[in-house]
């Protein structure tokens, strides 16, 4: 996540963080008639994060949940997040941030992390080189996690987009994840739930995400953080969500 805060982007007017969200209770109800899924074992996963804390929030109880079956997991961190504010060496404490909380979600166990290093903001000016390089990575029998493309942040809907592309061209099964849809997307029309499915966690994911959780403290901490308190609770639930291309 790597919005300024209380902005609005021009690709998603609905995205502003200075207006109400969704209430959470409206996604609750509409998110409980979900079917369940189990991810599958036995696949090698790769999980494209934009920035550093979107792959946790996001998907970090599935993260955890891989590891601990076994399963190798490739985290890509397309940015470093340096664009979020002009704190002096952002992109280094993100860096950290990010390879604190895999410590959790791996528990001890190794996660692969990728750094990408494409401009903040501006992975969609580097759509042919996201592509060359996903296709480079991905493998015909890899499960691909990725942000939701019509998720509101300008990078977010990018990363999805060459994820559906590369995904396609190499046979990957490909799954969505939300962040700032949760935000402006109402639940009565959001493709969401629509095509979305809820994937249960366990007590020992949750515990591990939530520590996850509490390393980025860049995004969630000082009088006007770039990810509010009501943005974070949403991803303390006991499920995550998933949305089908």
């Amino acid at each position: 996540m790597s919005p300024a805060p209380h902005t609005a982007f021009a690709d998603a007017p609905g995205l502003d963080l200075a207006r109400l969200a969704t209430p959470e209770a409206r996604w609750l109800s509409a998110l409980e008639h979900l079917a369940e899924l189990t991810v599958p074992t036995g696949h090698r996963v790769v999980v494209l994060s934009p920035h550093p804390d979107d792959e946790t929030f996001g998907v970090g109880g599935i993260i955890s949940t891989l590891v601990d079956a076994g399963c190798e997991v490739v985290v890509v961190s397309l940015t470093d997040g340096e664009a979020a504010s002009d704190e002096p060496r952002l992109a280094a404490r993100r860096t950290h941030e990010l390879q604190q909380a895999l410590l959790f979600l791996g528990d001890g166990r190794q996660v692969e992390l990728q750094r990408w290093s494409l401009p903040d903001s501006g992975v969609a000016d580097h759509l042919d080189d996201l592509h060359g390089r996903l296709v480079c990575l991905l493998r015909a029998d890899d499960i691909v996690l990725a942000p939701f493309d019509n998720d509101g942040h300008g990078d977010h809907d990018a990363a999805g987009r060459a994820a559906r592309c590369a995904a396609e061209g190499a046979g990957c099964a490909l799954w969505f994840y939300p962040i700032w849809a949760w935000h402006w997307h109402d639940p009565a029309t959001s493709t969401i739930t629509e095509r979305g499915v809820r994937v249960p966690l366990s007590p020992a994911a949750m515990d591990s995400k939530r520590a996850a959780m509490r390393c980025f403290t860049s995004q969630t901490e000082g009088s006007n953080p770039v990810v509010p308190a009501d943005m974070v609770s949403r991803f303390g639930r006991p499920f995550e969500v998933l949305v089908r291309p």
